[in-house]
């Protein structure tokens, strides 16, 4: 019996030892070449017609608003040349962006959420036209937001810190829905048609050329906005038959390069490297102050190659191959990183966290997906509209703008007179249409 536990022992202290040594830095990989090339991006400066400056710039309570963009821009672009950082920090922040300067106007109007509920933009265009805008300091910010949308590139930080803020995106949402709002109370269809097409020229820019999932969202969320701003405007029979020919090209489906969420990936990816490295550096996963068990390089690696390249492959999905693949996509690290098995010996704290910090991407790609039935049900109430004489029911069956996950036509309810199609991202609960 001594025999065999001295034996187990001996066994226990050599897979220790073995474990400690192969462990050891010298034992890390070399990054794969994408990895490096990922980990290596580097900050370019902002330009003239960038609005990410901007997008801070306009919390200020200052009146200068391209002036103060100016500022902004110009201080993220020395921080950049001296140490590579195009980001504030949290003081810096403070020091540019004021978001409790906006608090008193947003708590006058309603606030809600297009994908969450029915009516949304209908509310608030009501409630302007009962009370039409008056307080100064949001008259002004209205004309800052009229300035903001005739940029025309946006870049999103790509070194962020994870303790940095990001953008304060709220009130600049909460100025679009009323910038529409107001503009259909106090303007022709001319001028509300417009201001529509440059705020939403502005926001698909943003869903392009995003690459933090946060701008991506956002910019999902506002063109959602958008939509039901119109389409609440459509139920007023305001616009000539002109006119819809012309919302029609006003609301074209997303582009490819809109729902593609490679870049976002990437940028999510190296993120990810950061936070690892940072974890790494400050000593924070070391057991008992001595060995951590942790390869960075192996790390990077094993993401990229059971992650990343999945989350690569679903970001080029039709809706219809997404729809149909969403379910085996999901969770790939949680079954596959870690396994108790002797191959864990290596790296095994690397493989643990790549096992429980996978976000859920499925639901945000299901979403920008989803924004683009909501186009497509836009685009059918137009040519509702556009055809009178037409039954509802006809007109939806014959149209192209068909769902966009089966093919088949948008679901009318004739009953409750709205069109709709059931939502892919699982946090949502309305993807339709009042008619």
């Amino acid at each position: 019996m001594k025999k065999i536990l001295k034996y187990l022992v001996l066994m226990a202290v050599t897979l220790c030892v073995i474990t400690v040594v192969i462990n050891t830095s010298a034992f890390d990989q070399t990054l794969r070449p994408e990895v490096q090339a990922i980990k290596d991006i580097k900050a370019k400066p902002y330009s003239a017609q960038n609005a990410y400056p901007a997008l801070l710039a306009i919390n200020s309570t200052r009146t200068d608003f391209m002036a103060f963009t100016k500022e902004v821009r110009t201080f993220l672009n020395q921080k950049i040349e001296q140490s590579g950082d195009d980001y504030l920090n949290g003081d810096e922040f403070d020091q540019f962006v004021n978001i409790e300067a906006d608090q008193a106007w947003q708590s006058e109007y309603p606030r809600c959420n297009s994908r969450r509920e029915r009516g949304c933009m209908a509310y608030l265009f009501d409630a302007v036209v009962e009370q039409p805008i008056s307080q100064t300091r949001l008259l002004s910010q209205l004309e800052k937001y009229a300035v903001l949308i005739q940029l025309t590139e946006y870049s999103d930080p790509t070194q962020m810190d994870l303790t940095a803020p990001f953008v304060p995106f709220g009130p600049a949402l909460a100025l679009k829905r009323l910038y529409l709002a107001n503009s259909h109370a106090t303007q022709e269809a001319d001028g509300f048609m417009a201001a529509f097409k440059q705020d939403m020229t502005f926001w698909r820019m943003l869903l392009k050329q995003g690459h933090h999932m946060i701008t991506k969202m956002v910019a999902v969320a506002s063109i959602n906005n958008g939509i039901g701003a119109l389409s609440k405007a459509l139920d007023e029979d305001r616009f000539t038959s002109s006119q819809l020919q012309q919302l029609l090209t006003m609301v074209p489906r997303l582009s490819q390069a809109e729902t593609n969420m490679q870049t976002v990936f990437q940028y999510e990816f190296k993120h990810g490297i950061d936070l690892f490295d940072q974890a790494e550096d400050s000593g924070e996963l070391k057991y008992l102050g001595w060995f951590d068990f942790f390869q960075p390089n192996a790390t990077h690696n094993l993401a990229y190659e059971l992650s990343f390249q999945s989350l690569l492959a679903m970001s080029t999905l039709s809706p219809k191959e997404f729809h149909q693949q969403q379910s085996g996509t999901r969770n790939q690290l949680q079954v596959d990183a870690f396994s108790w098995s002797p191959t864990s010996l290596y790296n095994p704290t690397g493989k643990m966290l790549l096992s429980i910090a996978t976000p859920a991407y499925a639901d945000y790609v299901a979403r920008v997906h989803d924004l683009d039935g909501m186009l497509a049900l836009l685009r059918l109430k137009i040519e509702i509209k556009l055809n009178p004489e037409t039954s509802v029911a006809d007109t939806v069956a014959a149209s192209k703008e068909r769902n966009p996950y089966t093919g088949e036509a948008m679901n009318y309810d004739v009953a409750g007179q709205r069109i709709y199609f059931d939502c892919a991202d699982r946090t949502s609960d309305v993807c339709e249409l009042s008619l």
